[in-house]
């Protein structure tokens, strides 16, 4: 509906880069693509994704959403994974696989 913020009626940039046709798709690649790999971690997709952004150089810190006290403990478990240098090249990988360029 228009007047949900997905719709991208609200000039959020957001919308172009995760929910535009061809952008959700890619999205979805991601998302099945990682799947798999978190789960041969044995971790949670959330996890992954957090570990992953915490082992950028200059990051010290992410900004998760969390609609549970279970979510909260969940995405607080992340601080702990640690990922590999083959990992976070299978990563890069995967999100080179939907046409971005990942500098680190």
């Amino acid at each position: 509906p228009d007047n949900d913020w997905r719709s991208g009626s609200h000039g959020l940039r957001a919308y172009d880069q995760l929910f535009a046709p061809a952008r959700f798709e890619a999205n979805r690649y991601v998302v099945s693509a990682l799947t798999p790999l978190a789960e041969r971690l044995g971790i949670s997709l959330a996890q992954l994704a957090l570990a992953w952004v915490l082992h950028q150089d200059g990051v010290t810190g992410a900004i998760a959403g969390s609609r549970s006290a279970a979510h909260v403990r969940e995405n607080a478990a992340a601080w702990r994974v640690r990922l590999e240098s083959h990992v976070l090249d299978e990563i890069r990988s995967i999100l080179r696989g939907r046409g971005e360029t990942i500098e680190r």
